[in-house]
């Protein structure tokens, strides 16, 4: 609430954008986000954890100037407008230019077996795209070194973990997945787990096979699950 209330536009809208998501969270999004954002106001913000934080942070960075878009660092979108109009339009063209191809995968030629539980108390994701992190060599590898943004901390805890790990449960990850099989997510979690899954192939898919991405902290994460606004909602 912070964060919008300090944009000076009437219309103010914030996403997590799958497009600006698989850029944002590049250890090159800065010079990459200014090839594609060339002619708009706009300005880059490195992570900080949402509220109060990232809204100091950005207002910082304002004190140079305002603008109309804001691609804050492993996080997401913010464009601001006078009217829905407005923002609708400038929304739109951020995202034609952030759009990246989807990069191709190979597949097994087989149907791949289901996902050997072992012993966890785990069900099937409502997605079945979301298997392509498991069955694709570095949708496997990005998701198991990392937590790349918020809300996927806070849905499905710190990183993927791999089928099998005896520490998972205990680190609090919810979403396992097993190389070349398939995804599995923790029995307890709800829809918004679901959805945050297929965020994490959605965004990885457009995600270049050289590109090197930028994880969150230990730190910033136990920041997250400690969070007593996302504890209360």
């Amino acid at each position: 609430t912070t964060l919008h209330a300090l944009l000076p536009h009437r219309i103010v809208v914030h996403t997590h954008s799958v497009r600006t998501i698989a850029l944002a969270i590049r250890a090159d999004a800065e010079a990459r986000l200014a090839e594609r954002l060339d002619g708009l106001k706009w300005l880059w913000v490195p992570y900080c954890k949402p509220g109060l934080p990232l809204t100091l942070a950005v207002a910082e960075r304002l004190a140079a100037g305002a603008v109309d878009i804001l691609v804050l660092g492993n996080h997401g979108l913010v464009v601001g407008g006078a009217t829905v109009t407005d923002a609708a339009a400038l929304l739109a063209q951020v995202e034609r230019r952030l759009d990246a191809p989807i990069r191709k995968v190979v597949e097994p030629a087989s149907p791949a077996a289901p996902p050997d539980r072992s012993g966890l108390a785990v069900r099937e994701p409502a997605h079945p795209r979301t298997h392509i992190l498991a069955r694709d060599h570095l949708q496997l590898a990005w998701a198991t070194a990392g937590s790349l943004y918020p809300d996927h901390v806070i849905f499905l805890g710190p990183a993927a973990a791999r089928l099998g790990d005896a520490d998972a449960a205990q680190r609090g990850s919810k979403l396992f997945l097993q190389a070349g099989r398939g995804a599995m997510l923790a029995a307890e979690t709800t829809a918004s787990a679901d959805e945050l899954a297929l965020c994490l192939a959605l965004v990885l898919e457009r995600v270049p096979e050289d590109a090197t991405l930028r994880y969150l902290t230990t730190e910033q994460e136990a920041e997250l699950l400690d969070w007593d606004a996302e504890k209360y909602r």
